[in-house]
Formats: C-alpha cells, structure tokens, sequence
C-alpha cells in the first residue's frame, strides 16, 4: 500500500522492518528522490518489455508446491527441525537439504526463501573429516560466511542461512554455522524433471 504524500522524486523504495504508526503495519512505499546516492544504497528493480513473444515454458518441471531454477526444484518448509531430522525428511521425499552452488543461486535462495531476520533456516551443509561438505555428498567450493564467519566448526559442524544487515541496514543472505541440534526451518532441493 503506498502512503499517500508524494515529492517530486521518480523512485519509490520499501522497508519492510520500519513500523510506520500512520498506517498501522509494515512494508509501505515511500517516495524518494531519484539520484545517484538513491541507486548506490537501495536494490532496485527494472521493468523490461517484451518486444518479442515470451519464451516457451521450460521443459523441466518440479512437483506441486515447489519452485524451478536452474534445472533444480526448491521447497520450503517452515517447521522446524534439527539439521539430521531435516536432512532425512529431503531424503524421504526424493531431495537433499539445499546445496548452493554459486552467488547467483545464493541470491535465488534469498528471493524465493522469503527469510525474515529472525529466521534460521538449515542448508546442506556439514563440516566433516575438516572440510565443509554438502550433504548431496559433494565438497563446498562456494560459500558464503557472515563476516568473521564460521565459528568454530568442530562444535557447531552444520550451516544455516540467515538474513544478516551491514551498517547501511542492507539486508544479504549470508551463511552461519551452529550445533546440529538446533531447531530450524529448511529448504529441500532435487533435480527438476523433463
């Protein structure tokens, strides 16, 4: 809902974690500004119009309820487990706790998985034999830690994801890592089906 006061700016922006008491909730447009220094500390968003007919739909397909991309199936699951108990559910459905592979899958997850910043939510991810390996069996050549990023792993040997702020209060999805009997949501991850 967008507040009703206007200035001369061309951009609007959103802050979902600032109360507004004139609205009574969260997560409203506020204008801005349009410059420089408005583009250099927000995200933003650019609108694109087809000037060909959209692209034909993929022939790769994920079940009911889950999300496509890049030849993966992603799903969400919002109760919590510890990372073992979360880790059997993916293998009973056919799937691992997520792997993330690279940046742009890494900002995927921070899209699609919707976090809020109290929200842990488990990866695949596991500290064994003194290397962090997924739990898909392969070693973790990429990895995103939050700064001074991981603790001590031979205690807290498995990896989470989380919304982490820099001091511009930018949210980024970062990676932490925490004793394995923690209770935390998780996401499932499988190769999409022709």
């Amino acid at each position: 809902m967008a507040k009703s006061q206007s200035n001369n700016g061309l951009c609007v922006y959103m802050n979902p974690t600032y109360y507004d008491p004139d609205e009574q909730g969260y997560g409203y447009w506020y204008p801005a500004i349009c410059d420089l220094s408005f583009i250099q500390n927000y995200g933003y968003f650019c609108e694109l119009q087809l000037t060909s007919p959209p692209p034909t739909q993929s022939p790769f397909q994920c079940g009911v309820g889950w999300v496509y991309y890049n030849l993966y199936c992603y799903k969400m699951y919002n109760q919590e487990l510890d990372f073992y108990s979360a880790s059997s559910f993916c293998l009973n459905i056919g799937a691992n706790l997520v792997s993330i592979q690279n940046n742009d899958e890494n900002n995927f997850l921070d899209a699609f998985s919707g976090m809020s910043s109290t929200k842990m939510t488990w990866i695949g991810l596991q500290y064994v034999s003194q290397q962090w390996i997924w739990t898909n069996g392969t070693i973790a050549n990429y990895m995103n830690w939050v700064q001074n990023g991981p603790y001590d792993p031979y205690s807290h040997p498995c990896g989470f994801i989380f919304l982490y702020y820099s001091s511009n209060n930018a949210a980024y999805l970062q990676w932490g890592n925490d004793v394995c009997s923690s209770l935390y949501t998780f996401i499932c991850k499988t190769p999409a089906t022709v």
